[in-house]
């Protein structure tokens, strides 16, 4: 099963006092919500740190299409995906599972490799090299 571990970053006057010098110097903000972690964890293990490559990225994936069907839910609106070379950790089996779980949307897909058509794509699918 999966786990999801959420830590909140906590957030006080006092404490954005504390790191107000800190922040100045930085040139960005120490805290936050987008400052906020979280850990997925699939049969005890921490999937960033025992999972492969292929299942860190299957596992960004799946928390990304959460985030689309919760902005759908509240806006009504289906947004963008766009993924950047989600395919160079996958197999050929986990490509084409991407490929049709996307394919329910639009969405962009960036990769740094020429990226093989895969079976049954060529009507959904267009790739532009640049």
């Amino acid at each position: 099963t999966y786990d999801l571990i959420y830590t909140k970053s906590e957030l006080s006057n006092e404490r954005l006092q504390q790191y107000i010098d800190r922040e100045i110097a930085a040139r960005t903000t120490l805290l936050g919500p987008h400052r906020d972690d979280f850990r997925v964890v699939l049969s005890k293990y921490d999937i960033a740190t025992f999972g492969s490559r292929g299942q860190q990225r299957s596992t960004l994936l799946a928390l990304k299409l959460c985030e689309l069907d919760f902005i759908t839910q509240k806006t009504g609106q289906r947004p963008i995906l766009l993924l950047d070379d989600i395919f160079s950790e996958l197999d050929e089996k986990h490509r084409k599972a991407v490929t049709e779980i996307v394919g329910m949307q639009q969405t962009i897909i960036t990769s740094a490799d020429a990226m093989k058509t895969l079976p049954g794509t060529a009507n959904t699918m267009k790739v532009i090299k640049l």
